[in-house]
């Protein structure tokens, strides 16, 4: 029988694997539904949330995740002409940031997103007449966001098998199955993002030895290794991609991402550099405290959406007052998953990092990725004791049969 300290992780990892997932169930709500299903997933993770009050009478939040927390709220209160709505900024951010309040079950975390691998099998047929509209103009987008959906599923499935296939009951290996098929389709028709996510995963665990224990000798050579590999592949790319093609058409086989390199030849960024040249000009112009969260559209009349490079977006947002601060704990936890140990903590930063970060830095709208927000304050909330000084804790403590009563909430700080 589970204990209530149990039961309160086993509802906090389903709750994460809710947010990682948040697109892809707004995706699958809108098709049960027929419209947007994003307020419907959300209420599902706020439900959850309240159920924690019957598990937990203290909750302890640390002076850091309090004070990134009212920065964000800070600048998007002064932030007059974002895009961003109410809503979004509840559901996206909000919602992440409290949820990383509760810790979790690596494992758990990694089984319930793997197990959403069923709702691919449930999907498939409106998955694929959306995926197949890849080429069609106007459609890329949701094309793009579809792709980005799927892909923590699979990276979950993928990141289980490795380090906890011997706890795998019959379903999951059914989803591991699912999985490694939905790895194929996204390499044919997702776009270039989403392959290069993938190529970054394989890397990554490579870098760990695929869950092998492994010395800091052995990850500093493949480190070594990856970035010699790197290195020849930007120099090489465009006879890399076209020798490629030429192989994969003799057995009639069209690569997406293969092919709309090829046709962006002459402009491999797709007019990313005219983007990027235009959010580092007006970084320097507002240096401090940025222009505001998500009002690039309506700085520049609707031409940019967002910076795509989330730490171009970081300085042009919140200037060095958000980025840094933001930017401080991303290279720590990307330290941490690459050279720390294959530990429960350290498998749950390396499966983060790898759906929330690759992404960020060529595509995607940072402030649109519940999984981001989340890592961030999840490492906040609970690596404090990595820093050589330890800050102040606050206790929010909740009795339970006191606050059906009253609705007492008492805050103490020690």
């Amino acid at each position: 029988m589970q204990t209530k300290g149990n039961r309160q992780i086993t509802v906090n990892s389903f709750t994460y694997a809710l947010v990682i997932c948040m697109n892809f169930w707004a995706f699958a709500f809108g098709e049960i539904l027929g419209t947007g299903g994003m307020v419907a997933v959300s209420s599902m993770i706020v439900a959850c949330l309240f159920v924690n009050i019957l598990y937990v009478n203290t909750i302890k939040v640390s002076v850091r995740w309090l004070f990134m927390a009212s920065l964000l709220v800070a600048f998007y209160q002064f932030s007059p002409n974002t895009d961003l709505e109410k809503t979004e900024f509840f559901c996206y951010i909000v919602v992440s940031c409290i949820a990383a309040l509760y810790a979790v079950d690596t494992e758990k975390v990694l089984r319930y997103v793997t197990y959403f691998s069923v709702l691919l099998l449930v999907f498939t047929t409106q998955i694929f007449a959306q995926l197949s509209r890849q080429g069609i103009y106007g459609e890329g987008k949701n094309v793009m966001g579809l792709s980005y959906a799927i892909l923590p599923i699979v990276i979950a499935g993928l990141t289980h098998f490795i380090y906890y296939r011997k706890k795998a009951n019959f379903l999951l290996k059914i989803c591991y199955v699912t999985d490694t098929v939905y790895t194929f389709i996204l390499f044919m028709y997702a776009n270039r993002g989403v392959v290069l996510t993938l190529l970054v995963v394989f890397v990554l665990l490579y870098i760990k030895k695929f869950g092998s224990k492994s010395s800091k000798k052995n990850n500093v050579f493949r480190v070594i290794v990856v970035l010699a590999v790197a290195i020849f592949v930007a120099n090489n790319y465009m006879l890399i991609f076209e020798w490629l093609n030429n192989i994969l058409l003799s057995f009639d086989i069209k690569l997406d991402f293969i092919q709309k390199t090829l046709r962006l030849k002459k402009d491999i960024s797709n007019g990313r550099d005219e983007i990027t040249q235009y959010v580092v000009e007006n970084i320097f112009k507002s240096p401090l405290w940025g222009h505001g969260i998500s009002v690039i559209r309506y700085n520049t009349n609707g031409v940019i959406d967002y910076p795509h490079n989330f730490i171009l977006q970081l300085f042009y947002d919140g200037g060095i007052l958000l980025a840094v601060p933001v930017l401080y704990f991303v290279i720590k936890m990307l330290w941490h998953a690459i050279w720390g140990e294959n530990n429960d903590k350290t498998i749950l930063l390396v499966f983060f990092c790898l759906t929330c970060l690759p992404k960020m830095f060529f595509s995607t709208n940072m402030w649109e990725n519940p999984s981001f927000w989340l890592l961030l304050f999840n490492y906040i909330q609970f690596d404090i004791g990595n820093f050589k000084i330890r800050k102040k804790q606050i206790n929010i403590q909740t009795q339970p049969e006191q606050m059906y009563k009253c609705g007492e909430i008492k805050m103490v700080a020690r």
